[in-house]
């Protein structure tokens, strides 16, 4: 699969395409990370620039197309930069669920909100129950819509840089955080 990938990925000029379909191959535990730079580390791979740069979003955790729009959105922000897809866990310790980043360091949760993940309305409870129990152990969370990182990426820059700097002067929340990065099949 990691050699599909990188040849797939020097024959596209799609860029959010392939961001895309290296996430969610990740992300569905098709292929592993690791295979993936393996694959990239041969010397005569030729075209494998867009491939590595997304393995590098990959291997930092991002997991579609709109968190790397955020990813990139924040390395150009002079904003600290979160971890990403990182599991919450309550003071009771049950899992509160995934947020797209993190910036443990304060408590400052970010939600990246798409349509499509809301299609049915058990997916919309998830969120909803989510949002209520990092709320209830004082985690800062600003949500975001996909297709605001595009068209208003500054006003979404000032109102993490607002909510980063609330939530510094803020107590820490009641949570454990541990990175999460799905194994393979």
């Amino acid at each position: 699969m990691a050699r599909c990938l990188a040849d797939l990925a020097a024959r596209s000029a799609d860029r959010d395409e392939m961001r895309a379909v290296f996430a969610d191959t990740v992300q569905q535990r098709i292929c592993r990370v690791e295979d993936l730079a393996a694959e990239l580390e041969e010397i005569h791979r030729p075209s494998t620039a867009l491939a590595r740069a997304l393995l590098g979003e990959v291997a930092d955790g991002v997991r579609s197309a709109a968190e790397a729009w955020a990813h990139d959105l924040v390395a150009r922000s002079g904003l600290p930069a979160p971890e990403w897809n990182v599991e919450l866990i309550g003071p009771d310790g049950r899992s509160l669920g995934v947020v797209d980043a993190y910036w443990r360091e304060v408590g400052l949760a970010w939600e990246i909100q798409s349509e499509s993940f809301h299609l049915s309305p058990e997916a919309l409870d998830r969120d909803v129950t989510k949002l209520a129990g990092l709320a209830a152990c004082g985690v800062a969370v600003v949500p975001t819509m996909a297709g605001r990182l595009r068209s208003e990426p500054r006003a979404v820059v000032e109102a993490l840089g607002n909510a980063y700097a609330a939530a510094a002067a803020s107590p820490p929340p009641l949570v454990q955080a541990r990175l999460h990065r799905p194994a393979t099949r």
